[in-house]
């Protein structure tokens, strides 16, 4: 199960969830290989891709909102973001599996490969921690850096051009035998993600700090 999702399935798993219905979660264990899971014993995998094969079933559990940021130190040091062009002057903390970022640029994606690219690393949690420590920019998930955003350990960068949202998915094997518990947790996350869209101290103010945050990011955005 790979970051970014992990807390989030953590958190969901051990939310209401039935006590007669054994769930043995374990986190971690990235394969290139999408199908692996299922060799090595396990029901059900998590991906922010899409999986096409014919050995697993895919359902969408949640959109995730994907944005730039870095801590407020390392702006004041090495300079505002403003465009691309800035962007490509800046330390950059890089994904191995995403090496080239999506940007949604003057109405239409550009595709931004960095070029200083100073630590990566294969999780969204180590980058966010890298980000927050003031080594550079990083692409990851809103909803994983909502609090640091909260707190001012991190601002979000180049606020009006989104990154695009991506998909997460819950593959398991397919089939009229696919075991009752399997499908009864799948739809439990999914239902989970639905009333909670964004992670925070409190789910209540979800939508209220996704709505703070934009208009933060728009205020802080020079002209």
């Amino acid at each position: 199960m790979p970051w970014p999702i992990s807390p989030w399935i953590t958190r969901a798993s051990t939310s209401s969830w039935s006590s007669a219905i054994h769930v043995k979660l374990e986190l971690g264990g990235l394969s290139e290989r999408t199908y692996d899971f299922l060799k090595n014993g396990y029901d059900i995998a998590f991906y922010t891709k899409y999986l096409r094969h014919s050995s697993i079933k895919v359902k969408k559990i949640a959109t995730l909102e994907f944005v730039l940021c870095a801590s407020p130190n390392y702006l004041a040091t090495h300079g505002e973001i403003t465009n691309l062009v800035d962007l490509a002057q800046h330390n950059c903390l890089v994904h191995t599996n995403d090496p080239i970022w999506h940007i949604a640029a003057d109405a239409k994606e550009q595709h931004f490969k960095p070029h200083n690219v100073v630590f990566s690393s294969n999780t969204y949690m180590v980058l966010q921690k890298a980000a927050i420590q003031g080594m550079g920019v990083a692409l990851v998930p809103l909803r994983s850096i909502v609090n640091e955003v909260r707190s001012g350990k991190l601002q979000l960068v180049l606020g009006d051009w989104p990154a695009p949202d991506r998909p997460l998915y819950a593959v398991y094997a397919p089939g009229k035998h696919t075991v009752r518990k399997v499908r009864l947790f799948v739809d439990f996350i999914a239902d989970w993600f639905r009333e909670h869209p964004m992670l925070s101290s409190d789910p209540a103010e979800a939508h209220a700090i996704d709505r703070r945050i934009t208009r933060a990011a728009a205020a802080a955005a020079p002209l």
